[in-house]
């Protein structure tokens, strides 16, 4: 196989995976209206996108403790 084909077939190929498979995978198991209707992070306010996050709730007893601290 020549070098052309060789690239002319993983162009081919990455193209079909962009416009066929990816987008089918990205919606796999889910139903119409659960990819077109609201989600729980359409109410972040525009330009912070999701570099927030939320606080973690926990009783003061818990704050000394790490992860690193609590897995071994």
């Amino acid at each position: 196989m020549t070098a052309r084909r060789l690239i002319a077939l993983l162009g081919l190929s990455a193209g079909v995976h962009a416009l066929a498979i990816r987008p089918r995978m990205l919606q796999w198991g889910a139903s119409d209206e659960e990819v077109h209707g609201r989600h729980s992070s359409d109410h972040r306010p525009a330009g912070k996108g999701s570099k927030v996050s939320p606080p973690i709730l926990a009783p003061a007893s818990l704050h000394h403790l790490t992860f690193s601290s609590v897995v071994k």
